[in-house]
């Protein structure tokens, strides 16, 4: 007799529900190996045993499920020559496959906030992943031209301007002080300069019947935006103050849609993405479009490799038809190439690069 088996402190299987099951063992054991009953099989009704309440017998069924056969369980033990310490075994695994299986499950893992320094080695990581992704596109040699050296005009010949009616946008991304002007905490080298290309097509928009709409950073004073709060940008366009206004020249009578106003990166004016959390949010750009009946987009501004880059990659994936303005953008050229490589981008998804009908056109990186 073996009596009851204990499992754990509270669950003790009765005698009388284990089921043992002798024979001959193989392998090795001397002389006896093939004469005496040294093999045990020791089984177990889960389904029924009374050492179980429906919570535990529920558990064990769900997590035994694939060494189960109509709810037994069963253990086997050949390893010793005896059939007395191959019995022990036989229990003993018994017992810790049962205790396994009735135990709780883990607590639930509660999301916790990065460090901040973990946030700075994500922001990192991406930076580092996205140059590498750029550098993937990079221009090829044209007709014997470097990339350093060729514009859209050089390959594609004059490209056509840009037409206006009511079924057109303009969108004139960030044309603010801190990236327009020479004073600004961002500012992108020839931005002053596009002001009145801009305002050219703003006048034409008008004309035609078109829609004007406006973009606009808004930051606080502090967000993982900024390279102070553990971003990669100087601090920049921070709400109510000078650096946040448009341009002082810019002609502004219509819309304007905000972007970061709670710490989120607002480079595309359509959405906005939590820099901790990766998570997006849709701006009113969309909708508001939406309403007026717009199905074109025309998109210039400040600055190509990014707030607008990212503008028109996100209009092409709302459905709209985008072009966007080559002599009416500039580049912040973080990396050599930057400009261009966003411009082939906005191609690549299906966007147009086209000309104003200015007769200066200042180069789109």
């Amino acid at each position: 007799m073996t009596g009851p088996l204990r499992v754990t402190r509270s669950v003790v299987i009765p005698e009388r529900e284990l089921a043992w099951r002798f024979s001959r063992s193989s392998g090795p054991g001397g002389q006896s190996v093939n004469t005496a009953d040294s093999r045990v099989e020791l089984s177990l009704d889960v389904a029924r045993t009374t050492a179980l309440g429906p919570v535990q017998r529920a558990r064990v069924l769900e997590r035994l499920s694939r060494r189960l056969v109509d709810g037994v369980l069963t253990v086997k033990a050949s390893e010793h020559r005896s059939q007395l310490r191959n019995r022990e075994a036989a229990l003993e695994r018994m017992a810790k496959t049962l205790a396994a299986a009735l135990a709780p499950p883990p607590p639930r893992r509660r999301p916790t906030r990065p460090t901040r320094g973990a946030v700075e080695r994500r922001l990192a990581d991406k930076k580092r992943r996205a140059r590498t992704k750029l550098r993937r596109s990079e221009p090829r040699n044209v007709g014997g031209l470097t990339s350093s050296s060729w514009t859209w005009t050089t390959i594609c010949g004059p490209m056509a301007g840009p037409s206006y009616d009511a079924q057109t946008a303009l969108v004139v991304v960030d044309v603010q002080n801190d990236f327009a002007h020479p004073d600004g905490g961002l500012y992108v080298k020839g931005g002053e300069n596009l002001v009145p290309t801009i305002n050219a097509q703003i006048a034409n928009a008008r004309a035609a019947g078109a829609h004007v709409v406006y973009t606009a950073d808004w930051h606080p004073a502090s967000t993982p935006h900024f390279a102070k709060d553990g971003g990669i940008w100087p601090v920049h366009c921070v709400m109510d103050t000078w650096g946040a206004e448009f341009h002082p020249d810019l002609d502004v009578d219509g819309p304007v849609v905000r972007k970061g106003s709670n710490g989120e990166d607002g480079y595309s004016g359509f959405t906005m993405r939590d820099p901790t959390t990766e998570e997006t949010e849709p701006t009113e750009l969309a909708e508001l479009l939406h309403e007026r009946g717009v199905l074109r987009l025309v998109v210039c501004g400040l600055a190509t490799d990014y707030c607008v880059n990212s503008t028109a990659l996100d209009g092409i994936k709302q459905g709209f038809r985008v072009r966007v303005l080559f002599d009416a953008i500039r580049a912040v050229d973080l990396q050599h190439g930057d400009g261009e490589r966003a411009i082939a981008a906005v191609e690549r998804a299906g966007g147009e690069i086209v000309r104003t009908t200015s007769s200066e056109a200042p180069s789109g990186s």
